[in-house]
């Protein structure tokens, strides 16, 4: 009789989904209000809940309650990392105008899509006290990431009003022009750009669904001579890998063996979509190998971004440039963030967490509407994005004319990756209102008609290479959810 009570409130779900009454991302009514609305016992409706979470239809998210998941129909892309780095030369830098167009659809806009600022900000006083940053937002910002598993040392905080302006700082202050940067990919793409501008050169290494081999980055290290590593972070834009531990326990253990100054960039810690913090490279970091790049976008409409940077060991390069460049945001700005990160990560970024969450939930959706059995996505694990495939490339003509639009949802994925197949994917920034319009003009442009053929195609590599090929061949003819076993780590490579 049980569980013919609970499979009752799964048909009632299941009624609510086909009538339109209950989508992906919208919250389910409270286990209390449901009991009394079906007249069933709370017992009933507790196992009811957890038999739909069982089976992927629902998820629970801690102090915010039950949401509705999507249930996807395709297969995941897959992502293959590089068995060798790439080289990336002058002619493959970003134009200006490539990276003002694709500006807004690279970085988090949350205030956006929740249509209200995070925090009140009225700015008044304008002066800095202090070039470091005031110590009550050093204090409580040092307190907010130890909650998020990141250690913290208070005198080797600093503040800045723009990310990428301590990610300058750190290259010119840890490395010398014509050295060597191992950067992984796909990444932000203001990464790449900053080493070419200041004239190094980056090695790019593509990672796939696991990371990449660190046998590779090994082998990397020691043939080219590598001066810095740089990580994207576990949030990273587009893909939002999570890297298990040990993987980041083995990354260490290579950082420490070379004795490399690392730069780890982690602008997504606030946003996870699963309630434990995720285990950082800074967490782990106990020489203070690792200068730690950190930051928050689009909480106010007014400051574009407030970020930090923790020196590690480099104190004395790093703290002298850092002085001298007076990145540090004024005073008020500094106090009013002081409220927020006070209160408990969860409290204070929840609403932030959940919009994107919902936004990705409704974006599965709607790719599968857009061209049924054309598209996958990359399981959205963390940050901001969703990183998808289509079985055909898009062309550069197609992104020019994206350019010319005034929406910015989408990116290209041959500003991200360097992968042979980059000209297949693109991004969808999820914080941003204008997903969905600019998935109707994907559709519209792009998938619309026929395939277009491959002299259309521009000139990045856009043959997918004969490991994708016959991964997705192996895809194809398996199950629809690829089966990944742990103990692989292990037995023949590790994959950070």
């Amino acid at each position: 009789m049980a569980e013919f009570l609970y499979q009752g409130l799964v048909d009632w779900f299941q009624d609510q989904v086909e009538q339109g009454k209950l989508a992906a991302g919208d919250k389910m009514p409270s286990l209390r209000k449901l009991a009394k609305e079906q007249g069933m016992s709370l017992n009933t409706v507790i196992h009811g809940y957890e038999l739909l979470s069982k089976e992927g239809w629902i998820e629970s998210r801690p102090k915010s309650g039950y949401f509705v998941c999507h249930q996807s129909k395709i297969r995941p892309a897959i992502m293959l990392a590089a068995d060798h780095p790439h080289y990336l030369n002058d002619k493959e830098r970003l134009s200006l105008e490539e990276q003002i167009s694709y500006q807004k659809a690279l970085t988090c806009q949350t205030s956006e899509l929740l249509e209200q600022d995070i925090f009140s900000l009225n700015p008044r006083n304008l002066s800095v006290h202090h070039p470091q940053g005031e110590t009550a937002l050093r204090q409580a910002l040092s307190h907010y990431l130890e909650q998020l598993g990141v250690q913290t040392n208070l005198d080797q905080l600093w503040l800045a009003n723009n990310p990428s302006q301590l990610l300058i700082q750190s290259l010119e202050s840890l490395t010398q022009v014509g050295d060597k940067v191992l950067i992984l990919t796909p990444c932000d793409f203001r990464l790449k750009n900053t080493i070419q501008a200041l004239g190094r050169e980056a090695v790019c290494l593509n990672a796939g669904e696991r990371g990449v081999d660190l046998d590779v980055v090994d082998k990397i290290i020691e043939q080219d001579e590598i001066k810095l590593l740089l990580f994207p972070s576990q949030f990273s834009f587009p893909a939002g890998q999570a890297i298990s531990n040990l993987s980041l326990r083995r990354w260490y253990a290579l950082i420490e063996k070379h004795g490399l100054p690392s730069i780890e960039w982690d602008l997504c810690s606030h946003l996870p979509n699963r309630p434990q913090a995720v285990l950082s490279l800074k967490s782990l970091d106990q020489t203070g190998l690792v200068v730690y790049i950190g930051g928050f976008e689009g909480l106010h409409d007014a400051l574009p971004s407030i970020a930090w940077i923790q020196i590690g060991r480099y104190e004395k390069p790093l703290a002298q440039a850092l002085a001298v460049a007076g990145l540090c945001p004024g005073e008020d700005i500094q106090l009013a963030l002081i409220p927020v990160l006070n209160q408990s990560p969860v409290k204070a970024f929840a609403a932030m967490s959940r919009a994107i969450w919902a936004n990705a939930e409704k974006m599965k959706s709607a790719l599968e509407e857009l061209k049924p059995g054309h598209l996958s996505a990359v399981i959205n694990k963390g940050g901001y994005s969703l990183w998808v495939r289509s079985n055909s490339p898009i062309t550069a003509s197609q992104w020019q004319a994206y350019q010319a639009t005034n929406l910015h949802g989408l990116i290209p994925g041959h500003l991200l990756s360097l992968a042979e197949d980059a000209q297949h994917w693109f991004a969808v920034n999820l914080s941003l209102h204008q997903t969905q319009a600019s998935l109707d003009w994907l559709e519209k442009e792009c998938f619309a008609s026929k395939e277009k053929p491959k002299a259309e195609v521009s000139t990045h590599n856009d043959e997918t290479n004969s490991e994708f090929k016959d991964a997705k061949k192996e895809q194809e003819e398996g199950s629809d959810e690829p089966v990944y076993n742990p103990m692989l780590d292990l037995i023949n490579h590790d994959f950070g």
